[in-house]
């Protein structure tokens, strides 16, 4: 669909749009109420298959997640299980790699198949798999699933070997609940981050 502005000039230029939320914004907040056992209200909800997608997998988590407008979400993560996510979605959808900082800080386990469904191509984790270590995350591969277990380090900073919005997204949502402030180095700097 290519869509565009066309102004031609020494014209007074007025109106209103509507500037609806971005899927690449809306995945980090999603994953992000999974933090807090507190109610979470996003607004300016993307209506697409990805954002469904990213629901459902907070809800096979334990979240629970209701339409409150017609592009509002009330998530309310009280009691949740990092080890009972929906593998078939995470295979579906590139985004919820994205889970994985908020369900390693609030649970300091997780379980996770290799995230699928990019039309680009392959995609690999690899930034997130080396950050995550360099915060203590233990990392197993067993079967096709990664075992992930959080544990004690020293270490307040992370490089990233390379710019990363969901690698640094990852380290942002993980670091949230850590007792020590965190340095995240190579940090993409994109809208949504």
């Amino acid at each position: 669909m290519a869509e565009r502005f066309v102004i031609n000039g020494g014209k007074k230029l007025e109106g209103e749009i509507e500037a609806r939320g971005a899927k690449n914004a809306a995945f980090p907040l999603l994953a992000a109420s999974l933090l807090t056992s507190k109610k979470c209200v996003i607004g300016n909800v993307p209506l697409i298959e990805d954002v469904f997608r990213m629901v459902e997998i907070l809800k096979s988590v334990g979240a629970e997640v209701s339409w409150t407008g017609e592009r509002e979400v009330t998530v309310r993560a009280a009691e949740i299980d990092s080890l009972k996510i929906d593998d078939k979605l995470v295979k579906r959808l590139r985004g919820s790699v994205l889970v994985l900082g908020s369900l390693l800080a609030r649970c300091g386990k997780a379980r996770l198949p290799r995230p699928g469904g990019c039309v680009i191509g392959v995609r690999p984790i690899d930034t997130h798999l080396n950050a995550f270590s360099q915060l203590g995350v233990d990392i197993s591969y067993e079967g096709d699933h990664y075992g992930f277990k959080a544990g004690k380090t020293a270490e307040s900073a992370v490089i990233l070997d390379e710019f990363s919005v969901t690698g640094t997204e990852n380290m942002m949502l993980f670091a949230a609940l850590q007792p020590q402030k965190t340095v995240i180095r190579a940090a993409d700097a994109d809208y949504q981050v």
